[in-house]
């Protein structure tokens, strides 16, 4: 997915503030719901990373990610939940 111009993330603010909804500005701007919410969040990646989780369970996250590689994450969730 390429990133958003300045013009695109400016006009979906500016149709934001008029009071359009997600959906409107999505289908106005041309971009995704997902875009727009993105946009007006306005979050850095080190936000959309931390998100209120202890940096202990990234720490453990990272070392299970590391273990079991892209195809096996779903198994590194299964036992950061289950402790196993």
């Amino acid at each position: 997915m390429k990133s958003l111009s300045e013009e695109m993330k400016n006009e979906v603010k500016r149709l934001h503030q008029q009071g359009y909804k997600h959906r409107e500005i999505a289908k106005l701007v041309g971009v995704s719901k997902g875009s727009v919410t993105y946009v007006i969040q306005e979050r850095t990646k080190q936000q959309n990373k931390l998100c209120n989780i202890p940096q202990s369970v990234w720490d453990e996250w990272d070392i299970l990610h590391e273990r079991y590689g892209e195809n096996g994450t779903h198994r590194a969730k299964n036992r950061l939940h289950t402790g196993r």
